[in-house]
Formats: C-alpha cells, structure tokens, sequence
C-alpha cells in the first residue's frame, strides 16, 4: 500500500508558498479578467498555478499536472486521460472574494492516484489555517486531527451553497434549495468557495456543502478532507466522485439522509 503522506507534506510546503504571495497581494491592485458574465481570474491566480506548477514539475517531473488556470482546463476529460500521478489544483478557490479582500478563499491542491483522490489540501492565507489529509491517515488543521460532526438533526444543521459563477443557469434552483433549507435547517452560508467549505465542513464546523455547475479542480482536496474526516460525499445525484464530476454533496453521515431531501 502507498504512504501518500509524503505527498501531502509536499502539498502543504507549496500551498503555504503560494498563499505566502497571494496574501501579499490581496491588498494590490489587480489584473482582471473576465471568464462567464459572473467568473474572473486575475493576473495573481495565474502566478499562484506557476509557483505550485514549477514546484511540483521539478519535484516530480513524471507526474500530470492539472490547473484551472491550463489553457485547456475545460476540454480535458480527466478519466480518461488522467495519469497514474496527477495533481489537480485551483490556485486560488473563491477569486471573487479575494477581488473583494473577504477572507473566504483558499489554495487547493489534490492528488490521484490511478483515477483514485489520495491528497488534499486546502489553505487559507488570511487565516493560516491549513487543512490536509491523504488517504488512510485522518484529516487535520494545523496539524490538529479533525472530525466532521455529529448533528444528527436538521435543527441543530448549518449548511452552506454556493451562487454558481458560470453556470447561471442552475441559480434558480440554489435559491429553491436556500427556501427549503431555511425552513427546516440552523443556518446557511453562501462563501462561494468549495474548498473552504468543505474543508469546514470536514472540521465539524458545518454539517453539509452542496453545489452544482463546478469542476474537479473545486472540489478534489475538500473530497479528500471528506471521506478522512468520516464523512460522505457524492455528486449532486448520489453517484460516486469521478475526476469529470461536477457538482458536489459533502455531508456528516448522520444528517446525510435528512439534508438529502432538501437538495437532491
């Protein structure tokens, strides 16, 4: 059985590198451009993927590399093309919030292995939190192991969705998910991140995450978090995680089937 853990060590050394320079740059004036009506990147997303591209080349030049930022991001059909090795990362998860300086964004990286997710991580630079696990060996923040939680009624339930940012059209049914949610749940949170969410949700600060219209690069690390943390995760339907799948249900598995009848 392979030890990912040196991959995961790995992972974190280059998420603190580029989050280094991305917290720095948050204050500055950037480079904008626009992907959809609603989805950006700036000039600093695309100098976090090089620092974390170079790093993992040199490291491991057999390995693929896949970025959101790659000129062919969305043309690649990772389950099929996908290497034994292959890192997938989102070089800064939650742009718009970055734009706007809240601090809900995140460096997410993750790693398959033979079409499998074996290491995620995801780090918040304004918080210097890092969340990290690979597989077999528990998820953690800061080095602190962490559960999801054990709610296990909608009373006690915090969720959280996300307003799609290129795929408008699934925002009616976000907003149909946000009434039913607000009848029965605690409370609900829209970061707009993935990764920060289901990183919280894999600390037990949150019960469950669901979102529709992302990619593999959103939601790879927070599925690692997910299933070392004890919790669940699928796709929108209940189908298991691919390397092409996108939208995500990530949950405790207590609340599972009662959050379950709000979303799905």
């Amino acid at each position: 059985m392979n030890d990912f853990r040196i991959y995961q060590q790995f992972a974190e050394s280059i998420a603190r590198q580029a989050g280094k320079m991305i917290k720095i740059s948050c204050v500055e004036h950037h480079d904008i451009q626009f992907k959809s009506k609603y989805d950006f990147v700036t000039d600093v997303d695309e100098r976090s993927q090089k620092i974390i591209q170079t790093a993992i080349n040199k490291e491991y030049p057999e390995h693929q590399f896949f970025g959101e930022e790659s000129a062919d991001a969305n043309d690649v059909d990772l389950d099929k093309t996908a290497k034994d090795f292959i890192w997938i990362v989102d070089p800064i998860d939650g742009t718009t919030n970055f734009i706007r300086q809240m601090p809900f964004f995140s460096v997410s990286i993750a790693m398959a292995y033979k079409h499998e997710l074996v290491v995620g991580v995801v780090y918040n630079p304004m918080t210097d939190e890092m969340f990290s696990a690979s597989k077999g060996t528990g998820a953690f923040v800061n080095g602190r192991v962490v559960h999801v939680s054990d709610v296990d009624n909608l009373d006690s339930t915090i969720v959280s969705l996300s307003m799609p940012a290129a795929a408008v059209e699934q925002r009616p049914y976000v907003c149909s998910c946000i009434e039913g949610a607000s009848k029965s749940c605690l409370s609900i949170r829209i970061l707009n991140s993935a990764a920060i969410c289901m990183a919280h949700v894999a600390a037990g600060r949150m019960e469950a995450h669901y979102e529709e219209g992302i990619h593999i690069w959103d939601l790879a690390a927070g599925a690692v978090l997910i299933k070392e943390a004890g919790g669940e995760i699928s796709d929108a339907k209940g189908n298991p995680i691919t390397l092409n799948t996108t939208s995500v249900f990530a949950s405790n598995k207590k609340i599972r089937p009662f959050v379950s009848t709000i979303f799905c």
